[in-house]
């Protein structure tokens, strides 16, 4: 079959435990699939990327990935290839598995993770690949040169993992594609010794490291992408974008269209005109909290692998819902982006639910400790930063129905917060640079039945 439009896609990550992650399919024309990453594998993860290759599948029976590339040996990229091999071995053939981490000791966190060797060696059927600079790989007309490796490094030190990615410059259909994995700034002034900016010229980049301080902005500008791929939070992106390393992909006149990995799939026709879009959404925000099908709270993230927190869990009991669960320690929800409360003067924030049987509230508790037990944080603008004296602390009674709404109003200077149609809070002193709405957890379980943005 040689007639199949080819396809990339840029895969919906979680960003539970982690604000981290990526992975990319790309169908090529004969109908087998080339696959960059395989995101942590959080919660349906693994089943959301089999479902893509189902869907996308024109060949007869199972999706054939002609190959899987793996950019370099940290969990957020490799850990769902892991757990897909571990949950459905069978519904998939992949041919070759192309990977070169560096050898145990030649940087921090250096070699082969255990689990991803023990995940290969069960992939019989695969030709296991080390790819070196200047290999070139053709699946039925998509090509990948190999820019960088490790090796290129030679003897001088490599004090970050992130700086032995794999980095490789694709052509597909009409387009050429920059993948940077998380090369930063050490691998970044490597390449740019060795390639000339027509050399690295790209269609489309996939931004490094989620944009946390990875490649550099004169790559950047060498590669002059007008299609950027950015596989980072939804609600870091605004944060993301005032960093000066990725100060060139903030200006219009040069990019074009951007597509983040925090909202939702995003597959492109690789033969086709690109929309010119950004992604900025406004309005009216209502989750779906019954359906228990992956992710329907699309736009928020849990964390608390990245920032020192534990992380929350999320389970869709039977009956409906959607419980969120904070044990044993001090967990920080992030429920709304920062870039809508940052530049809406005006919005509102509500929650509605019930504290589940698993609620741990001693009965001694006093009001002091509640303030560690469930609260909310909004008029803070530090990212993920934990302070006591921001948090309003929420009643916790364990059977109780709540019905929380915050509504701020930064023309006016004042905010207000409500239980049910109980005015519990009132201030009129409003920071303009409100970050996000963040809800602090400890030993809670909720069932969310609703959960409102409007801005």
């Amino acid at each position: 079959m040689n007639n199949t439009t080819p396809l990339l896609t840029q895969v919906r990550t979680a960003y539970f435990s982690a604000d981290c992650g990526m992975a990319y399919i790309m169908r090529t024309a004969d109908g087998k699939f080339v696959l960059i990453d395989s995101n942590w594998g959080e919660y349906e993860e693994p089943e959301h990327l089999l479902e893509i290759l189902n869907a996308q599948n024109t060949r007869e029976g199972k999706p054939v990935i002609a190959a899987w590339f793996f950019t370099h040996a940290h969990p957020d990229h490799y850990l769902g290839f892991v757990r897909l091999c571990d949950r459905h071995p069978d519904e998939f053939i992949v041919e070759k598995i192309i990977y070169h981490f560096p050898f145990e000791g030649r940087c921090p966190g250096s070699g082969t993770p255990q689990n991803f060797a023990d995940a290969v060696a069960k992939r019989t059927e695969a030709e296991v690949i080390a790819p070196h600079t200047g290999d070139k790989f053709d699946f039925a007309g998509t090509t990948f040169d190999v820019l960088y490796t490790w090796e290129d490094l030679g003897d001088a030190p490599i004090p970050n993992i992130n700086n032995s990615s794999l980095v490789m410059r694709m052509q597909m259909g009409n387009y050429s594609v920059m993948w940077l994995g998380d090369a930063q700034r050490q691998a970044a002034e490597q390449i740019l010794s060795v390639y000339t900016p027509e050399q690295l010229k790209a269609d489309i980049m996939q931004v490094a490291h989620h944009g946390y301080t990875g490649g550099s902005d004169a790559l950047y500008r060498a590669i002059a992408a007008e299609i950027i791929l950015w596989p980072v939070p939804e609600f870091r992106y605004d944060e993301m974008l005032t960093l000066p390393v990725n100060s060139y992909c903030k200006e219009t006149d040069k990019v074009r269209a951007t597509f983040i990995s925090g909202i939702d799939d995003d597959t492109l026709d690789m033969t086709a005109p690109i929309e010119a879009r950004q992604y900025f959404h406004h309005g009216t925000i209502r989750t779906d909290l019954t359906t228990g099908k992956m992710l329907p709270l699309n736009w928020c993230c849990l964390t608390g692998g990245s920032t020192g927190y534990t992380p929350a869990k999320l389970v869709y009991p039977e009956e409906g819902g959607c419980r969120l669960i904070g044990k044993d320690a001090r967990t920080l929800v992030q429920m709304v982006k920062n870039n809508q409360t940052a530049i809406s003067d005006k919005y509102s924030f509500k929650i509605c639910g019930t504290y589940d049987e698993e609620t741990i509230i001693p009965e001694d508790t006093d009001p002091a400790t509640l303030e560690r037990l469930f609260g909310i944080m909004w008029n803070y603008p530090k990212h993920m930063v934990w302070d006591d004296a921001q948090i309003y602390p929420l009643p916790a009674e364990v059977g109780k129905p709540f019905a929380y709404t915050l509504t701020v109003d930064k023309t006016a200077n004042k905010a207000t917060l409500y239980d049910g149609d109980t005015l519990i809070a009132e201030w009129n002193e409003v920071s303009p640079a409100s970050c996000g709405i963040h809800i602090i957890m400890k030993n809670i379980s909720l069932t969310l039945t609703e959960v409102v943005y409007e801005g």
